[in-house]
């Protein structure tokens, strides 16, 4: 028979592991959004597209191609 100090110490050990991933992963995320500047990410996307116009094309293209594959494949997929 397991004790029962041991089980709510091996419980307790368990959820505080949880509490601080998911304090890590929260700290994580709030700092790619602080890092998010959209106006540096236009800037580049622009620049790109200045210095290679073909490159631009077919990258939007490809975009556009996977984004429509995306869109059309079923959510509800029955799982057996």
């Amino acid at each position: 028979m397991v004790d029962k100090n041991f089980q709510d110490q091996a419980g307790n050990e368990s959820f505080e592991k949880v509490v601080k991933a998911a304090t890590y992963v929260k700290d994580e995320v709030e700092r790619l959004v602080d890092e998010f500047d959209i106006q540096a990410i236009t800037r580049r996307v622009e620049d790109f597209g200045k210095e290679n116009p073909v490159g631009f094309a077919l990258t939007a293209l490809a975009l556009g191609v996977v984004t429509g594959i995306l869109m059309r494949v079923p959510r509800n997929v029955s799982r057996h």
